[in-house]
């Protein structure tokens, strides 16, 4: 881990000092930082989108905790942004108890 970034620097830090990391700094210096190539977006669902979406247009490649984004909308354009910018987009994959119970009892 290079940094940790959150809206409040104060929580970045408090979190980048909790797990051993050794810059702390704002979502803004992050993103600006060609150092940096891939952002670990680890926000509340309704902010994923936006996140991933500064990331991607900063080219930076993105990996998202589950979901992608909120909406299809949201995702598609994530999906759009990482192909016009080249970047690659992770995201874990949902999997539903349903699914699971499904292919659990064929």
């Amino acid at each position: 881990m290079a940094a940790c970034a959150d809206l409040n620097l104060e929580r970045a830090k408090a979190s980048a000092e909790e797990y051993g990391i050794a810059k702390a700094c704002s979502v803004s210096e992050l993103l600006a930082d060609p150092e940096i190539e891939i952002v670990i977006n680890l926000t509340i669902p309704a902010a994923h989108a936006e996140v991933c979406l500064q990331a991607l247009e900063n080219g930076k490649h993105v990996y998202v905790e589950k979901p992608l984004a909120v909406t299809r909308e949201e995702g598609r354009a994530i999906l759009a942004k990482a192909q016009e910018k080249g970047r690659l987009v992770g995201a874990r994959r949902i999997r539903s108890s349903a699914a699971a119970s499904r292919r659990a009892s064929s």
